[in-house]
């Protein structure tokens, strides 16, 4: 399954055309006029790679939201091969007054500038950030900015195999998507791949729409990922915030007893329970009981097992 086409309303039809025609070289179809639809006419536009973009026009067109981010589609990024392709493109949007940002490492690795069409729409042009290594010890070594990124293994390489790169990365506690290539291919090999925590596994020759499929995909993941173990950091040193009284309130709060069974059990008045209670609720910035074992289990979860 992919995206088929993408659609865009426009008061200057021609304008549009003549701008992805000349900005990303796209083919534009011959103008199709509906004899349905009283006005509506529109071109489809062909880049090399990717999805069709449709443009359309009709009589009338009520204006955008005056903001820049509103519910619905955001913007095009559209992936021109390199950063050197996004700073020429970038040089002249801002000749010509289009550009709306300059070329940029983005937190999620992407370089990227981003123009504006006619219609004031938001286009970004972008380029994977990728580094190439000599050898997969050289690999091993690099130190890695704190960014969301995936790894391309081929799986035969000259002193280190794919599969014991992807070992020692798991050892280093490493967490990368892994995209395996391989000539040579095999079920068994796959399996083991997939086992192995790999993303995804390709028999080369790869399409290019293919691999960046697979590398986008695999950025996602990785961005998840980046988000998830963040908010897990906060968690855990909110959790070490508490002081040990606190930490004994929270464990018998969880199982449900009362703040009277709490002090009870520990050998203090109610009132001081209720304090600690809401010091604890407070540092681990939850509303109810509930919210407060959630966040527990969540730390449990991530605990290695014994």
């Amino acid at each position: 399954m992919n995206i088929a086409h993408v659609a865009l309303w426009t008061r200057s039809l021609e304008a549009q055309v003549q701008f992805w025609e000349t900005v990303f070289n796209g083919r534009s179809n011959e103008r199709y006029v509906s004899k349905n639809r009283p006005g509506f006419e529109s071109h489809f536009i062909t880049l090399d790679d990717g999805p069709t973009l449709e443009l359309m026009t009709l009589p009338d067109l009520p204006d955008a939201p005056s903001h820049p981010e509103f519910i619905g589609w955001a913007h095009i990024a559209i992936n021109v091969g390199s950063k050197a392709k996004v700073d020429s493109m970038a040089e002249r949007a801002q000749a010509n007054g289009t550009l709306l940002s300059a070329p940029r490492m983005t937190g999620d690795g992407f370089y990227e500038a981003v123009i504006a069409d006619p219609d004031g729409n938001r286009i970004e042009l972008v380029d994977l950030n990728a580094i190439g290594f000599s050898s997969a010890e050289t690999f091993l070594q690099h130190r890695f900015e704190d960014l969301p990124s995936c790894v391309i293994l081929d799986m035969q390489m000259p002193a280190i195999s794919g599969f014991e790169v992807a070992d020692a990365l798991k050892d280093s506690g490493r967490e990368i998507p892994i995209i395996f290539l391989t000539g040579h291919g095999t079920i068994p090999m796959s399996v083991r791949a997939i086992k192995g925590g790999a993303y995804e596994f390709l028999t080369k020759p790869v399409e290019s729409a293919a691999l960046i499929d697979a590398i986008e995909s695999a950025l996602q993941l990785a961005e998840n990922n980046a988000v998830r173990n963040k908010e897990h950091y906060a968690l855990k040193q909110r959790h070490l915030s508490l002081t040990p009284r606190e930490h004994e309130v929270l464990e018998l709060a969880i199982t449900g007893k009362l703040n009277k069974q709490i002090a009870a059990e520990l050998g203090v008045s109610e009132i001081t329970v209720k304090v600690h209670r809401r010091r604890v609720m407070e540092k681990m910035q939850v509303r109810s009981v509930a919210e407060l074992v959630r966040a527990v289990e969540r730390l449990t979860k991530s605990q290695p097992a014994e």
